[in-house]
């Protein structure tokens, strides 16, 4: 079964977009959980009425924004791990989902196919577009953004990492732990905010607490 996560911080902008490509899926998280990270917008609203809505989507709010990215993302895996017990869902993957991303439809259908065809795959996303752009990207460094994780290999690396570069470091802990990171070029990731702006990468990425693939690039 597969456990969706998506840290969210003031997104009301993009949240709307990514709830309707998650909706759209057309292998659907088993549990969907969004963790509201202190946001100040009208995030909160959305949530809750989606959750009201949809019940297989829960909702964590952290009151404080501290701990950036990984702090978010690590709380909502703890949850997720909490809700999954109590309803009898034995996950198998697990999938993180910022708000600005806008995956196909059968965007986590295809990626679990690769699992399946590659077992000691560990980590793996699709390669992500910005107006029609593909972000330059390592085809063995999976994108942070819409990264799926097998439950072994997270278990291996001691769930998501803390600090500033989480992404770099769950990478680099996975392929330290024999297992096989891929960024599938076929399957494509639309990206409706580009933090990859020069004003946006570092201030953007870095006060979230969190290193994106391209960082430096």
């Amino acid at each position: 079964m597969l456990v969706l996560i998506t840290p969210s911080r003031n997104e009301e902008r993009f949240l709307p977009g990514l709830i309707d490509s998650v909706l759209f899926q057309t292998r659907r998280p088993a549990l969907y959980v969004i963790v509201d990270h202190a946001s100040t917008d009208s995030s909160p609203e959305i949530i809750r009425t989606l959750t009201e809505r949809e019940k297989w989507i829960h909702s964590l709010r952290l009151e404080s924004a501290e701990g950036g990215y990984s702090a978010a993302v690590r709380a909502g895996l703890e949850y997720a791990g909490k809700l999954a017990q109590e309803m009898g869902i034995v996950p198998e993957f697990y999938a993180i989902l910022d708000a600005e991303m806008r995956p196909p439809p059968d965007y986590f259908e295809r990626i679990i196919e690769r699992f399946r065809e590659e077992p000691e795959l560990g980590m793996a996303s699709g390669s992500v577009f910005f107006n029609g752009e593909r972000l330059h990207q390592d085809p063995e460094r999976p994108w942070g953004g819409c990264i799926v994780i097998s439950d072994v290999c997270l278990r291996a690396i001691d769930g998501f990492p803390e600090g500033p570069a989480p992404d770099s470091a769950a990478v680099a802990l996975a392929r330290n732990r024999g297992f096989i990171t891929r960024n599938f070029p076929e399957i494509n990731v639309r990206m409706e905010r580009k933090m990859g702006a020069r004003e946006g990468l570092r201030k953007g990425y870095l006060e979230r607490g969190r290193a994106s693939a391209y960082l430096g690039e």
